[in-house]
């Protein structure tokens, strides 16, 4: 199947993913730089329409990758849970409230530096 581009999305629409990532692009001055990009997938006259809007530059700190499920197409199915508002809201929490401490997970907390 075809994705087609969208320069817009509705904050109602039905939305099958949003992620987040972190991707080099050019910049105003045309050198390269690091941009955070938010790419949502909706559903929209029974076809599959991508928008991708840059956030901003990355800096340096290191942002994880993001990625939501709020629904999936298979062959003529079509099954949609969320809104593209709701999706939204899901990746402003998970950038504001970690899930875990990456340090706890690698146990590096209990390494001395």
């Amino acid at each position: 199947m075809l994705i087609k581009a969208t320069t817009y999305v509705r904050g109602d629409e039905p939305a099958l993913a949003l992620s987040e990532v972190t991707r080099d692009a050019p910049k105003d001055d045309g050198t390269m730089g690091s941009f955070r990009f938010q790419i949502i997938r909706v559903w929209r006259n029974d076809d599959l329409w991508e928008y991708t809007e840059r956030l901003g530059k990355a800096g340096k700190r290191r942002y994880d990758p993001i990625l939501i499920v709020g629904g999936f197409h298979y062959g003529d199915k079509v099954y949609i849970e969320h809104t593209v508002n709701e999706l939204k809201e899901l990746a402003d929490d998970m950038r504001a409230h970690p899930i875990f401490d990456k340090r706890e997970l690698a146990q590096l907390n209990k390494v001395r530096i």
